[in-house]
């Protein structure tokens, strides 16, 4: 199953159908060309892979392949112009300054009342990205310890051990002449030795002789094993379960944490809705970085980007937990009743039957 999957021709069929009557009914004049001898004016952003600057010059990624792909096959001149963010494309396309915003754009209903947006290309919506290095500390080892379960089990070996070294105390001052014959001073002898068995299986004190002694001595080592290794295991499992999940397995560990995402992005809007306690970042390496060195507990940020990033760089500690949340489409962006919409749609829709989209999709994220 692709981890991001792109939109089923089944399912947007019915949709691509409504709008392109929509829009042939926005633009009744649908042969109208592009003004002459002016190219479009493309509005892109760095991320990858949806859009990347290639080492010699130029651009590459999953957005720019598919807007040149529809462009070449519309005979559409064009020209890139870079934006820092979302919010700085949807601006310059509600102002007039562009005639296509070529990105993976969330479409959301705010949007909607700003500009036009293509067919469906993919699915995004929002994930968590942490730190699995320190995903486990102190407090989390605190939390285990001091588990009332645990507590209980730690309480009930504890009064194991003193009615063991009573009973040790009892034996010895009665058959043994050198044992000390202060109590005090006795019951810490018979301690020392209780405790020795249980944790080393052995031990230099001189068995109580005689039948009953040995059986003592067995339930003694028996019930101590017994103790102890119930502890130990318990504990280790549940230390090695928080260990895998972290302080944060989804949304709800979100607040009360130190929240990072991508300025002008849905991840701010979303931080701001629920008033979590967020940093900005111009890009994601830069809130990654910052998260590696505990400036955040996490980046909240579209779920594709994040799991791309994750892939690419596998020496970084780093991991996706959660599930994808908001979930809502990746659309192109086009001016309110702009003539490029319908052609463009028609061309994605061909290019969907055609099987490029998922060969694409495939190029950039795996076929798995």
């Amino acid at each position: 199953m692709p981890p991001f999957p792109i939109f089923s021709l089944k399912g947007f069929a019915g949709l691509l159908i409504f709008l392109v009557i929509f829009s042939g009914l926005q633009c009744p004049v649908l042969a109208q060309n592009i003004e002459s001898g002016r190219p479009l004016r493309v509005a892109i952003r760095i991320v990858e892979p949806f859009t990347m600057k290639r080492p010699g010059g130029g651009y590459t990624g999953y957005a720019i392949d598919l807007w040149e792909r529809i462009a070449s096959e519309n005979g559409w001149k064009y020209q890139y112009f870079e934006f820092p963010n979302t919010e700085a494309i949807l601006e310059a396309i509600a102002n007039g300054k562009v005639d296509v915003g070529a990105a993976n754009i969330t479409v959301t209903h705010a949007r909607l009342t700003r500009a036009d947006f293509s067919m469906p290309f993919m699915e995004g919506g929002l994930q968590i990205m942490v730190d699995d290095a320190h995903k486990s500390n102190g407090s989390q080892v605190w939390k285990v310890i001091s588990d009332p379960d645990h507590l209980r089990v730690a309480g009930f070996g504890a009064i194991c051990i003193v009615i063991l070294s009573v009973i040790v105390t009892l034996f010895e001052r009665r058959l043994n002449p050198d044992f000390p014959k202060a109590w005090i001073e006795g019951i810490v002898e018979s301690f020392y030795h209780v405790m020795s068995v249980i944790f080393t299986g052995k031990t230099n004190h001189k068995a109580i002789p005689g039948v009953l002694g040995r059986f003592f001595a067995a339930i003694w080592v028996a019930t101590g094993v017994a103790v102890v290794a119930f502890i130990t295991s318990s504990i280790t499992s549940s230390m090695t379960v928080n260990r895998l999940r972290g302080e944060i397995n989804g949304p709800q560990d979100l607040p009360g944490k130190v929240v990072g995402t991508i300025r002008g992005t849905l991840g701010e809007t979303y931080c701001e809705d629920l008033k979590l306690d967020t940093q900005l970042f111009s890009s994601l390496p830069d809130a990654v970085n910052s998260l590696l060195k505990r400036g955040i507990n996490c980046i909240v940020y579209d779920a594709p980007v994040l799991q791309y990033f994750d892939n690419a760089h596998p020496e970084l500690p780093v991991s996706e937990v959660g599930p994808v949340i908001k979930k809502a489409p990746y659309g192109f962006t086009f001016p309110l009743d702009s003539h490029l919409r319908l052609p463009f749609n028609q061309t994605l829709f061909n290019l969907s039957e055609n099987g490029f989209i998922t060969t694409l999709h495939s190029q950039y994220f795996g076929s798995n």
